[in-house]
């Protein structure tokens, strides 16, 4: 993570972000692969509220043979954040991910196209401090994933409620 020095409006930031990670699957190792992530994360504190961005070029490589080989894509991430009253803090945040893969699926299962994968996440969420380091927390998510394939499209829609434990 690096902070370049760039005249920016009071309480805003501007952070370049790099990442690397493996991922290995125990059982299915046709899944393993390295994934390379380049994002810039902008993000703006008044008072209480505060609002971050943050756009990303992703690449996702295979290290063997993964249904659809390599792929690369992108990701645009924004979320609010206000407490608004007695304890709650409100929060809004929107993602949207798109991945495209460098070759057919699966030919062989006579999926022969290139997958394209666009997801999107609304999320809305309330949280009240129960302790020092403890919250309740009540969230609405809605999720939509648009593919070229079918048989991969859902849309999804959960309401939890959660008891956080946080750490110091």
């Amino acid at each position: 993570r690096v902070t370049p020095p760039l005249p920016l409006p009071p309480r805003t930031q501007l952070h370049l972000i790099g990442a690397a990670s493996r991922t290995d699957y125990a059982s299915l190792d046709a899944f393993d692969s390295r994934m390379l992530e380049a994002r810039v994360l902008l993000s703006h504190h008044t008072g209480s509220f505060s609002t971050n961005a943050s756009f990303g070029l992703l690449s996702d490589r295979a290290l063997n043979d993964r249904p659809g080989g390599n792929r690369h894509g992108n990701y645009l991430s924004l979320n609010l954040r206000q407490p608004i009253a007695w304890g709650v803090t409100a929060e809004l945040a929107y993602t949207r991910q798109t991945w495209d893969s460098a070759s057919p699926y699966s030919p062989e299962l006579l999926i022969d196209q290139v997958r394209a994968q666009r997801t999107q996440v609304m999320r809305a969420s309330l949280s009240y401090q129960v302790g020092k380091q403890q919250s309740v927390v009540l969230e609405a998510r809605a999720v939509r994933n648009r593919e070229n394939i079918s048989i991969f499209q859902y849309n999804n829609r959960q309401l939890q409620l959660s008891w956080q434990w946080h750490t110091p």
